[in-house]
């Protein structure tokens, strides 16, 4: 294997000038475009293609040194050092963050969190219930980076969930408080400590993918690689978990909320609150930094995990009806993670003005 420096320099100049620079993408793509560094399946980029192309991790794999091949993850000669990686994949994290991803007809889009750590991406495919999905599910079954053990959830399900927990975190204001002490006073990471945890995920990365390979030699596919992968995917959770706490502990102390501010979060509450839309909790869920992750799945006990309902004494049906609250007998276990502080304070608004319930 030997590097294409063309294109390695074209990657170096992407990586420069869109992520350490944070030049806008048009302005990147007419200085590609000039200068002829053309991607490799097209005669030109443009500002979509450029954008898409740097969200995704094949690229950054292989920039890192690591190519996959018929299933097999190969080392090949890098093109950035570890360091860039790092900032690369830190660049991609922010980027699929809440605030850029409130758009579309799905709620959590950008918000829900799959098992393996990767945002969920929400999917309607013809006439099936819609479902937040696992991009790297969908992957070929070959590819070790494909995640089986991310299994698809009910939107509706999963919607119906977090809803129902904000409205009962906004009604206990008196557990928010002590929640919101907690958080403030609590430990800090030193100086340099979020770039040390970027690097942590980058080599837990590279680990899942060579412990994948690994076991898919050794004949194991399907759950049953997902299940022996799980301890590797909750570590990356954990370290996402401690990044995230960190970044908005560090918002949280840097933001003063004025009166004019509050006032509109709170009328921004009030209207979620009062419907059950997209359109009113998207902008809530904004407002709390909310981030919702998949820990694993249960059982349905509603069906007993068999994704259908029985069929009742005298019921002329040939086929029973499929489960409504769950998809394929499973459940997921859902961790809600919020800004304790501006809840608390949106919560405690809220309660002084209209009086307890």
């Amino acid at each position: 294997m030997v590097r294409d420096d063309a294109q390695a320099e074209t990657i170096r100049t992407i990586f420069q000038r869109l992520i350490v620079d944070g030049s806008k993408a048009n302005t990147v793509v007419a200085e590609l475009n000039s200068a002829g560094m053309a991607p490799a399946r097209a005669s030109a980029w443009s500002a979509t293609s450029l954008r898409r192309w740097a969200l995704r991790q094949p690229p950054l794999r292989a920039a890192s040194g690591i190519w996959i091949f018929d299933g097999i993850s190969v080392s090949i000669p890098a093109i950035l050092t570890q360091a860039e990686s790092a900032q690369w994949f830190a660049w991609q994290q922010g980027r699929r963050g809440p605030q850029q991803q409130s758009r579309g007809p799905y709620l959590l889009s950008g918000v829900l969190r799959m098992p393996c750590g990767r945002g969920a991406m929400g999917r309607t495919a013809g006439t099936q219930r819609p479902t937040y999905s696992c991009r790297d599910h969908y992957l070929p079954i070959a590819d070790p980076s494909r995640h089986g053990a991310c299994l698809n959830v009910p939107v509706d399900v999963v919607d119906g969930a977090v809803i129902e927990h904000v409205r009962q975190v906004l009604a206990a204001p008196e557990v928010l408080q002590q929640a919101a002490e907690r958080y403030l006073l609590g430990p800090t990471q030193p100086e340099g400590g979020s770039v040390a945890l970027e690097a942590q995920l980058l080599d837990l990365d590279g680990q899942i993918t060579a412990d994948s390979a690994a076991l898919r030699a050794e004949g194991l596919s399907g759950r049953a690689l997902g299940a022996a992968l799980v301890p590797l995917h909750r570590q990356q959770q954990d370290i996402v978990r401690e990044l995230r706490s960190l970044h908005r502990r560090a918002a949280t102390a840097a933001h003063v909320r004025n009166d004019v501010q509050l006032a509109r979060f709170v009328a921004t509450a009030r209207q979620a609150l009062s419907e059950d839309t997209v359109s009113t909790w998207r902008p809530l869920l904004s407002i709390l930094h909310a981030i919702v992750t998949i820990d694993g799945y249960t059982a349905c006990t509603h069906c007993h995990g068999t994704g259908f309902l029985g069929l009742g004494s005298g019921d002329g049906r040939r086929w029973p009806l499929r489960c409504p609250t769950c998809l394929k007998g499973q459940t997921p276990d859902l961790t809600v993670e919020l800004d304790n502080v501006t809840a608390f304070v949106i919560a405690d608004r809220i309660v002084k003005v209209t009086g307890p319930k």
